[in-house]
């Protein structure tokens, strides 16, 4: 059973519960998002973003536990909402300085297996329009995460 299983766990009920995210949540809830539209976030997809976020000033205070219970809620609000309503849960949050990085972030999770799928194409246009990201822009940010995860 894998970390975040229990999450998920069929013995879990769904409760009512504050969809309002705060700037660490929703940055994190753009990647969630984005790993969740082709219907699976395993625990390697999970690791990675840890470590993403945690070289970020955002999260610089974040210890393990914060991550575990941000990761739990984010779980919780994306198994309740899915990953598009997640998506707009977090760009009514995100702060505009956070925007473009977010964006970024989001492609280079699309980007890790090295393929696109038509859900993902979806999402991140999705989320180029509801965090306001200029096509130019846009197109800047995937040319470098292309660069990037050529290798």
């Amino acid at each position: 059973m894998g970390f975040f299983d229990h999450v998920f766990d069929e013995t879990w009920k769904l409760e009512e519960q504050d969809t309002s995210l705060n700037a660490e949540e929703a940055f994190a809830a753009v990647a969630i998002a984005m790993s969740a539209v082709d219907g699976n976030i395993d625990d390697v997809e999970i690791d990675n973003l840890v470590t993403y976020l945690r070289r970020m000033r955002l999260f610089r205070d974040y210890e393990t536990q914060h991550f575990v219970a941000l990761f739990e809620r984010l779980l919780r609000l994306l198994h309740q909402e899915g990953p598009e309503q997640l998506a707009v849960l977090a760009e009514e949050a995100l702060p505009e300085s956070l925007r473009a990085t977010a964006f970024a972030l989001s492609l280079d999770v699309a980007l890790a297996d090295g393929v696109i799928t038509e859900e993902e194409k979806k999402m991140i246009q999705h989320l180029r329009v509801a965090l306001n990201i200029e096509e130019e822009l846009a197109l800047k940010i995937a040319d470098v995460m292309l660069i990037k995860n050529r290798g």
